[in-house]
């Protein structure tokens, strides 16, 4: 399954590689969307075409419900920005002149963190969700049954990031440090939710416009 992928030149990493194998075959059989929950928690080594890279590997699409090729195993983001950095993305965002190319997942869950540790969760929801349909609106974006704002996605990733925040103890004294401990965190990843809803439900027209609790979560 995983040979056109891999390059395993050392009997450590084909250890590590058969274990990983044995498991994600069994997990695809009983809970597909438990696949990430167990590859998030391991760190191994795995040789692509002679480049070696940390927790990353080939899951064939076809039997994980998540449209990708590759998993994270974990999340890394580009260079921690500075809190001046981060002011200004803020701003950008708010005054509806953040290019689009920088709205990026990572911009989403900066703007969330930051709000939900000044503001709170209530106060962070209700400032973001009209935001964000603003923004949408000025980049000549609809925000339909289709496409554009959708009401579960931003109240869970809401919902996760106080957890998060009350976990932490992340108050408005908020740092860059923090915020990048957030990000390369598993929770960041863009497949977290999936953990908690399945593909067809969290995709539906009734997800986007109004909000769903996650029917996966314990």
């Amino acid at each position: 399954m995983w040979n056109n992928c891999l390059k395993i030149d050392n009997y450590f990493d084909f250890f590590l590689f058969k274990i990983v194998e044995f498991y994600y075959e069994r997990l695809v059989s009983y809970h597909p969307y438990g696949v990430g929950i167990f590859l998030s928690s391991l760190v191994f080594r795995i040789h692509f075409g002679g480049i070696l890279e940390f927790g990353l590997v080939v899951l064939p699409t076809s039997r994980f419900p998540i449209h990708s090729q590759t998993l994270s195993l974990h999340t890394k983001f580009t260079t921690m920005k500075s809190m001046a950095e981060i002011q200004q993305l803020i701003a950008q965002f708010e005054d509806l002149s953040l290019p689009k190319e920088e709205w990026t997942h990572e911009a989403h869950l900066i703007t969330a963190l930051v709000y939900v540790a000044r503001y709170g969760r209530d106060k962070a929801l209700c400032l973001i969700r009209p935001r964000i349909i603003m923004y949408n609106h000025s980049l000549g974006g609809i925000n339909d049954e289709k496409g554009g704002y959708h009401e579960t996605l931003t109240v869970f990733w809401i919902d996760t990031i106080h957890d998060y925040c009350q976990a932490h103890q992340l108050d408005d004294s908020i740092n860059e440090q923090q915020i990048a401990a957030f990000l390369n965190s598993p929770m960041a990843s863009k497949t977290y939710p999936f953990q908690f809803y399945k593909e067809a439900d969290l995709m539906s027209v009734l997800a986007r416009s109004r909000y769903l609790q996650p029917p996966l979560r314990s």
